[in-house]
């Protein structure tokens, strides 16, 4: 039996803010890598294959009918990991905000948003907002840029399959 992709995600959001969570230190530091040496290097192609696995899985969740169909997945997955990743901005541990509740608190708002129900339908049907066009596929890039390249070639790099390992 395989388990739909969208229970998948969940399970991965709830994981990953445990993960970073636990390992905050280290999770920082390789959130920080920007390529400069060989093992950043390795460290970023990771990452970027996580990436594209995670997009993977949001559009297995879009065509199962659980996540919206006017929201390109790859934008999702970069919302839904920047959300994720930037706890490692403000998290310190402390007591009151236990790691479980702030991996509950980013899954609901990740995945259900943070109007209430009767709020959110109000949201859709009658805010006007122009929604964006499933098909878009494009990051969008710095001004002093002239060019777009395909989110579907970005995240179809080859990446390597070594694996990076913490240091002791």
């Amino acid at each position: 039996y395989k388990r739909q992709a969208f229970d998948r995600l969940q399970e991965l959001v709830r994981r990953s803010v445990l993960l970073l969570v636990e390992e905050l230190p280290f999770v920082t530091l390789l959130l920080r890598v920007r390529g400069n040496t060989e093992v950043e290097r390795e460290a970023l192609a990771r990452r970027r294959l996580f990436d594209s696995r995670v997009m993977a899985l949001v559009a297995q969740a879009r065509d199962e009918g659980r996540l919206r169909a006017d929201v390109d997945p790859a934008v999702a997955a970069r919302l839904l990991f920047g959300m994720i990743n930037s706890v490692v901005e403000w998290y310190r541990p402390r007591p009151g905000i236990a790691a479980q509740n702030l991996a509950e608190t980013i899954h609901a708002v990740a995945l259900t948003g943070l109007a209430q129900p009767e709020a959110a339908v109000a949201l859709t049907s009658e805010s006007g907002a122009r929604r964006p066009r499933p098909d878009a596929g494009y990051l969008s890039v710095p001004r002093e840029s002239a060019t777009r390249r395909p989110v579907s070639r970005i995240l179809r790099s080859p990446l390597p399959e070594r694996s990076v390992q913490r240091p002791t």
